[in-house]
C-alpha cells in the first residue's frame, strides 16, 4: 500500500514546457485549478512538478486551459527568498500525467 499517493484532475493555469537543466533530465512545473466539489464553485490551486518520465507522457509541454489528470506524491518545499523570508509550499511530484481533453486524445 502506497501511503503517499494523490490523484488530482484540473485545468492547467499557465503554459509549461519541459527544460533540461541537468544533462538530459527533463523537468517542468505547472499549476492546476481544481474544483473543491463543495458546491460553492470554489477552486484550489495545486502546484505540480514533473521529471523525465512524466514529461514524456505529455511530450514535454502542457497548455493553459488543458485538462489533466495527475497522479503522484505530495512533497513539501521550503525556500528562502531574496529578502531572507522563508516560504514553503506543498506540491505534487507527478509520476503520471494524462490529458483529459478529447481533442488531444483524437490526435494520438
Amino acid at each position: 500500500m502506497n501511503e503517499n499517493f494523490v490523484h488530482v484532475e484540473g485545468v492547467v493555469k499557465r503554459d509549461s514546457e519541459a527544460t533540461s537543466p541537468n544533462k538530459g533530465v527533463m523537468v517542468m512545473d505547472f499549476c492546476l485549478e481544481v474544483p473543491t466539489g463543495l458546491g460553492d464553485r470554489t477552486e484550489v490551486y495545486v502546484d505540480c512538478f514533473a521529471a523525465t518520465d512524466a514529461c514524456r507522457q505529455v511530450d514535454g509541454f502542457v497548455e493553459k486551459g488543458e485538462r489533466l489528470s495527475v497522479e503522484g506524491r505530495l512533497t513539501f518545499k521550503t525556500i528562502t527568498d531574496y529578502n531572507g523570508n522563508k516560504k514553503s509550499r506543498m506540491m505534487v511530484y507527478a509520476e503520471s500525467i494524462e490529458s483529459l481533453d478529447e481533442e488531444y486524445e483524437e490526435e494520438l
